[in-house]
């Protein structure tokens, strides 16, 4: 779970820098979480994605030099698989925990959204699965960015940009 709240909260980031550029703020964007405030991460949960981020920057330095964008994608997939299977979302044999990430998400949301969640976490796991059938960390991020959406849509969760100064 916390690495879909990480990625959703990248994601989240992402498209708000898609919707312009940021006003200048020392400040970075704040997220709404609407309907889903349980949902947020604690500082605890951030503290300990961080340290499995370093770990794996530690085993797989960023590119030096020119980096194209060709390399710049494939250490992110290799950053991606190494936490996966450090928070064991990934066994060396694969798959991803569909089932996990869907456990960890229900109790979170509230009641009146529970059922369209679970509607689609059966169908993100479907896309994800039909749409890249052999590559288990591919999997997990398509069907991260597929409930990241639905449930920052179904929650109204909001990237709320800082005042101008």
């Amino acid at each position: 779970m916390k690495t879909i709240l990480l990625v959703f909260a990248i994601a989240l980031i992402s498209l708000a820098s898609a919707q312009g550029p940021p006003p200048p703020s020392d400040q970075p964007p704040e997220i709404n979480w609407g309907k889903c405030e349980s949902l947020k991460p604690t500082d605890k949960e951030k503290e300990e994605k961080k340290k499995v981020i370093d770990e794996c920057l530690k085993e797989s330095p960023p590119p030096s030099g020119e980096v194209n964008e060709e390399d710049a994608v494939r250490h992110h997939a290799e950053i991606t698989v190494c936490a996966l299977k450090k928070e064991k979302w990934l066994t060396e044999e694969g798959p991803y925990d569909f089932e996990r990430a869907y456990k960890e998400l229900e109790p979170k949301v509230p009641k009146e959204i529970k059922e369209d969640i679970a509607k689609q976490h059966e169908e993100c796991k479907e896309e994800a699965t039909k749409k890249i059938p052999d590559e288990f960390a591919g999997q997990a991020q398509l069907y991260q960015a597929c409930m990241d959406f639905h449930v920052s849509e179904k929650c109204g969760i909001e990237i709320v940009r800082p005042p101008q100064p």
